[in-house]
């Protein structure tokens, strides 16, 4: 099963999320708030990470972008679970996701082309040209 890094600062939350996720066979890590599972992330590997948006000295949002700076975190599926009503917080979050959707095109263009160039240097490698 999956090896997932859960984040909130609410120790209840952690403990409700942590077991439904292990009772369903899932290796589950468990951080205070986004400074700690950075640290933790910069050191191990996850399938998905569930995060809280309020936290203590880094936010669920600040974490979510930091991640996607780590090579090893920049495809990684990462759920924001949240009690939070504040409506700008929602749109930050959905911003984020639209930027995040944004750099997976411009990734997946620039292999694209990177691929192309590849099998046209072989064609000429082969035809001798």
């Amino acid at each position: 099963m999956a090896k997932v890094l859960i984040v909130d600062d609410s120790i209840s939350m952690r403990k409700l999320v942590q077991g439904t996720l292990e009772e369903a066979g899932h290796t589950v890590t468990a951080a205070e708030d986004g400074a700690v599972a950075l640290g933790i992330a910069q050191s191990d590997g996850f399938d998905c990470v569930v995060t809280d948006v309020n936290m203590p000295n880094m936010d669920g949002l600040t974490l979510l972008g930091e991640l996607r700076k780590l090579g090893s975190f920049k495809f990684t599926p990462i759920l924001v679970l949240t009690t939070e009503m504040d409506p700008e917080k929602k749109a930050d979050a959905k911003e984020e996701k639209k930027d995040e959707k944004k750099e997976e095109k411009k990734d997946k263009k620039s292999e694209e082309k990177k691929g192309k160039g590849e099998e046209a240097l072989v064609q000429k490698k082969t035809s001798g040209k």
